[in-house]
């Protein structure tokens, strides 16, 4: 062979399809389902030594750190600058794109001079009628309301709003969180995202003076006995913002009575001492924490377009190898063959799709993911529902229904499509969990959780396809099944020029293998990129 193959895995995986196919049509004196069943198995067994070699090692996912200095938010900012100049690196001069990367580089350089905040963000979170608005005004009183700036949020818990979504909580510094009783459960699932974002916070009983004195110190001790494990018993705190009129009756000399309404002070003692403390001891590690919060979520932004700018660049490939998945099944008369053969070219989409995203794979790596996946598609019926739901649409069309291989090549290219789009939101949620040029994982070995997630990737990106764009897809598909033959026209959108479908010397290497006509060759398969 002339030169060094380009695509190994695709190449080898279909020349042994191309070749079991040849020896079958040798075959004569086989009966001819015995014969399909021989060769599918050993197809099988070849495909399994392989394709499936080894096993991957996951990295697990860097968690919160466990406490704030200003090392680890510069740290963090320069996590942020570097993910900036990939940005740059990838989407180049490309005038859509410098609007978003002059405001990302405008919040990274608001977030080094917030390093020198001297003043305090404070937010008043609680439900509907928990105080805030009048603990509100009565901490605008305090001494040391000058350096402090408050935050009145809307309420909590609304008919609207059940539950608050974890990305609208505050970024602030200090969050004094009101309830008026027991923690309800959305109480307690807020007070936990708190916790998980690393939000400093303060919870308050309010209206204490609604509970007998015996009453209202076990109310407080349940209600620290339930979040001990995020906050410390002084930070649960009783007070009342606005203590419940009494009414005075007052007897008179002779014999009458008189009535009136007292209203008593305020009782925020118990805040007012903890909240002077709090912010001596802990004020310049808030405002760290505050800024590596927001470096951490411009971070996962800047990542978040890193990777639409990587989808639109993989897309192209998915579809490249969802028609060569289509034309060699279509091809090919032995269905013993499509999984050696789908394998295969999804193996070689593994190694392309990851250049794409910045994972380098051997081949053998690509072969355990791509074998991986295959093995999910099975467990998951996937591969038996997307035929029954394609048969369904075939049908509507009698003579394409009548073409032998017409079924299985719709089915193989729909599956590769589900596989590379899956692979995409994988690499995706890699890319957000793990730092720039970092390696997201090595491969010795796959784990269950690996195997687990990929399996609901699969599930989820299927199912939303079968949703929104299989009837679409059955039809598109159909004509990349003509034997005319189409040359590939990439998209004009495409800004680096895609591989062809086999270079000459894989070319050279695949023609021998293949099958006599009126069978198709790859490249009169392939069809223009939608």
């Amino acid at each position: 062979m002339a030169g060094k193959l380009q695509r190994p895995v695709l190449t080898v995986g279909l020349g042994l399809t191309g070749a079991f196919w040849l020896i079958d049509s040798l075959q004569s004196s086989v009966s001819e389902w015995g014969g399909v069943a021989a060769f599918g198995t050993v197809a099988a067994l070849i495909g399994a030594r392989f394709l499936l070699p080894k096993s991957p090692k996951f990295l697990p996912e860097k968690g919160l750190p466990v406490g704030f200095d200003r090392k680890t938010v510069e740290t963090e900012l320069v996590a942020v600058q570097q993910r900036l100049q990939h940005l740059q690196a990838e989407a180049g001069a490309t005038v859509d794109w410098q609007p978003i990367q002059a405001n990302f580089e405008r919040r990274r350089t608001e977030l080094i001079a917030a390093l020198e905040d001297s003043a305090r963000q404070i937010a008043i979170m609680g439900g509907q009628s928990t105080g805030k608005t009048t603990l509100l005004q009565a901490l605008q009183c305090l001494p040391i309301a000058p350096t402090l700036s408050f935050q009145d949020l809307p309420a909590l818990f609304t008919a609207a709003d059940p539950k608050p979504a974890a990305d609208s909580l505050p970024n602030v510094d200090l969050v004094l969180f009101l309830t008026t009783g027991d923690l309800t459960d959305p109480e307690f699932q807020t007070l936990s995202q708190l916790a998980q974002n690393g939000q400093r916070t303060l919870l308050i009983l309010n209206k204490q003076d609604q509970y007998l004195p015996g009453d209202r110190a076990l109310v407080l001790q349940k209600i620290r006995e339930r979040v001990r494990e995020w906050l410390a018993a002084a930070d649960v705190v009783s007070i009342t913002t606005q203590p419940t009129p009494i009414k005075v009756r007052q007897f008179q000399a002779d014999g009458s009575v008189q009535e009136r309404m007292d209203c008593p002070k305020s009782d925020l003692v118990a805040l007012t001492d903890r909240l002077p403390q709090l912010l001596r001891e802990e004020g310049q590690s808030l405002v760290w924490a505050r800024v590596w919060r927001s470096a951490r979520t411009l971070k996962a932004e800047v990542q978040m377009a890193i990777n639409r700018l990587r989808r639109d660049r993989a897309m192209p490939v998915i579809e490249q190898y969802q028609w060569i998945a289509a034309a060699a099944a279509f091809a090919n008369p032995l269905p013993g063959l499509d999984l050696l053969a789908n394998t295969a070219i999804n193996a070689q989409m593994v190694i392309d799709l990851g250049s794409v995203y910045q994972q380098q794979f051997s081949v053998d790596q690509a072969r355990l993911l791509a074998g991986t996946l295959a093995k999910q598609l099975l467990q998951l019926g996937l591969v038996e529902i997307s035929t029954q739901m394609i048969t369904s649409f075939l049908k509507g069309n009698l003579v394409t229904y009548l073409a032998g291989g017409a079924l299985q090549g719709v089915s193989a290219a729909y599956l590769t499509r589900v596989a590379g789009l899956s692979l995409i939101e994988f690499f995706q949620e890699q890319s957000l969990a793990n730092e720039v040029g970092s390696q997201n994982f090595t491969w010795d070995q796959i784990p269950t959780k690996m195997q687990e997630r990929l399996g609901e990737i699969l599930k989820s990106v299927f199912q939303r396809q079968r949703a929104n764009s299989l009837p679409n897809f059955v039809h598109q598909a159909i004509p990349h099944l003509s034997p005319e033959p189409i040359p590939l026209q990439l998209p004009a959108s495409t800004t680096e020029p895609l591989p062809l479908l086999l270079s000459e010397p894989e070319r050279r290497e695949f023609e021998p293998l293949q099958p006599p006509a009126p069978a198709q060759s790859l490249e009169s398969s392939a069809l223009p990129l939608p």
